[in-house]
């Protein structure tokens, strides 16, 4: 383990138990929420090129026409 991961630990290792069972609470649930993108990620591993750039075309957004670029709402925003 890299310097930096054990004094990571040590400090979690430190902490009063209701604050280590809080952040292994915490992490149990980013582990949780992480595991349906895993899963996407090794069905799309299996798709031809063509299935990939279907799943692509289909989940894209074109703003419709007339839409302001990012940097016009950036300089209406700082102008207010």
């Amino acid at each position: 383990m890299t310097q930096v991961v054990q004094e990571i630990l040590q400090r979690i290792e430190e902490l009063p138990e209701a604050d280590r069972l809080l952040l292994e609470q915490q992490l149990a649930e980013a582990k949780r929420k992480r595991k349906p993108h895993d899963a996407r990620r090794k069905d799309l591993a299996q798709c031809s090129q063509a299935e990939l750039l279907a799943d692509l075309r289909r989940r894209s957004y074109a703003p419709p026409p007339g839409t302001p670029e990012s940097a016009e709402l950036l300089r209406q925003d700082r102008e207010r």
